[in-house]
């Protein structure tokens, strides 16, 4: 049984299906980027995550929120299957900005300090999970196999758009 604070935030990005797939999706990507980007990446996702938990805090709206979440796991997906490479800063401010949005829509709304450390772990589960899923899917078939995986993302993206138009 899951009880206490850290437990049910732990739980809340599992229970997103777009912040889930958004972060498969952005740890598949983080194995195609490679390098640094392996640790860079997820501090960058940790930290729009935070900002997106502050931003209604601080009673500020983010605009066309139910349409950002799942184009965002449409475009993650994509750049999984195009094999994107983008270094440095830019790839590390689309992971920012993208998980602002997803931090706004479903990160912890009390204020505990085992809440939010309940959900940054949650979310760093979900992250590595993608930077798994890319190990054991190259290692089973081929790189093709973590593209056909990344689509396979961006079309739950499209299905989820469709659901919020």
């Amino acid at each position: 049984m899951i009880s206490g604070s850290f437990a049910n935030q732990f739980m809340v990005p599992f229970g997103a299906t777009a912040t889930l797939l958004a972060l498969i999706a952005a740890g598949l990507w983080v194995a195609v980027l490679g390098g640094k980007e392996k640790w860079r990446m997820p501090l960058a996702v940790l930290i729009g995550l935070a900002i997106g938990i502050a931003v209604p805090k601080l009673g500020i709206s983010l605009p066309f929120r139910s349409l950002v979440l799942p184009l965002s796991v449409i475009g993650l997906g994509l750049l999984v299957v195009f094999d994107v490479v983008l270094g440095g800063l830019i790839g590390l401010a689309i992971g920012a900005v993208i998980f602002v949005y997803h931090g706004a829509a479903i990160g912890p709304r009390g204020s505990d300090f085992l809440g939010f450390l309940g959900f940054a772990v949650g979310a760093l589960t979900a992250l590595a999970a993608g930077i798994g899923f890319d190990s054991i899917v190259v290692n089973a078939t081929s790189s093709r196999g973590v593209r056909v995986l990344g689509g396979l993302i961006a079309l739950g993206g499209a299905w989820l758009l469709y659901l919020a138009l």
